[in-house]
């Protein structure tokens, strides 16, 4: 080797073995102060006060790990419950009184859809932060970087929904005609709305949504400017863009336009999202990896569920806690640059 090749393998090295940066991640707390319950066909228990104590002990195990740039909440940080049962108010102070205990305040908070049963969109802003981006310009899917070379895309899977706007609007009824043009069930009233389905057209239930045609070019827009720059992509957001990352049932409407879009570069590295209580994975034929999170429902205070996932420059260390399977998550690294004498 000459020495600019000698200096290219002990780059190469460092960069294998330092991560470019490291965040934490959660899902689907859904703490309430009421006792435990059931999902819809009774299948599992959810152990909505002990939730607050598994995020507790997220907090304290994200609080060991060094230069955490930030943490991904991603969605349903307190259960539809709370709303039902008037402690709106009490819950989400509790919840954000643990979070408040991390010493990285850098977060990002997901839009899920027990956010929508708690709050209107404004007070989600006043309370999460979920509207950012340039001034006069804010939306709630934006993109942040983290680092050079790395880009995260923060999405909003609710944009196209029948929850969390008013019964009145365009964008509720646009998404009722949407709703029946696929599901011939009652999808307005307490049913099983998947009776019947087979397949991703399960998907067409009321607590999912879509991304929207706006959004979707946003996207577009995001991963070409990211091709462009060099950069790595990841994306965060609540509900699911592939189907064999769940169950079949909790991906966003239009997740095959979102797949197109990510698809549509080799930049994009990872998605991360919840709403699928038992977590999930897979890694789609153009090598994008979906990660699922589990619930902290699953396992109340007795048990972990959640992640620190460390980004190298050809790997994602998924350091699961708990119900959270640990995994590496492989892709091609950025080439480094040439130099004259590196041959």
């Amino acid at each position: 080797f000459r020495e600019g090749g000698l200096a290219r393998v002990a780059a190469v090295t460092v960069l294998t073995m330092r991560p470019s940066f490291s965040f934490g991640v959660v899902a689907d707390v859904q703490y309430c102060n009421t006792d435990d319950g059931y999902n819809f066909d009774r299948s599992a228990k959810r152990q909505y006060r002990g939730a607050l104590g598994c995020l507790r002990k997220a907090v304290e195990h994200w609080n060991t790990v060094p230069d955490l740039r930030f943490i991904a909440q991603l969605g349903d940080l307190i259960d539809g419950k709370c709303a039902d049962l008037g402690q709106t108010a009490e819950d989400f102070a509790a919840v954000m009184g643990v979070l408040q205990e991390s010493r990285t305040q850098t977060m990002f908070h997901c839009i899920g859809n027990h956010e929508l049963y708690n709050f209107t969109r404004s007070e989600l802003q006043e309370r999460l932060d979920t509207r950012r981006g340039p001034a006069g310009r804010e939306k709630e899917f934006y993109s942040y970087s983290p680092c050079p070379q790395w880009r995260v895309l923060v999405l909003d899977p609710y944009q196209e929904a029948i929850i969390g706007v008013p019964k009145d609007s365009a964008v509720y009824q646009k998404a009722v005609e949407m709703l029946r043009a696929e599901n011939p069930n009652d999808i307005l009233s307490a049913t099983n709305w998947t009776q019947g389905l087979e397949g991703p057209v399960r998907r067409w239930v009321p607590y999912n949504g879509g991304l929207g045609a706006e959004q979707l070019q946003w996207m577009q827009a995001e991963v070409d400017a990211a091709a462009r720059a060099g950069e790595k992509v990841l994306v965060l957001c609540h509900v699911i863009l592939h189907p064999d990352a769940c169950e079949g049932t909790t991906m966003c409407w239009d997740y095959e336009q979102a797949l197109e879009v990510l698809h549509s570069k080799d930049c994009v590295v990872a998605v991360f999202c919840g709403h699928d209580h038992q977590g999930g994975y897979t890694q789609d034929s153009r090598g994008v990896h979906h990660v699922t999170l589990p619930s902290p429902l699953n396992c109340g205070s007795e048990g972990e569920c959640h992640a620190v996932v460390s980004v190298f420059d050809d790997r994602l260390e998924v350091v699961g806690q708990g119900l959270v399977p640990r995994r590496t998550l492989s892709f091609a690294p950025t080439p480094l640059p040439t130099s004259p004498d590196s041959a």
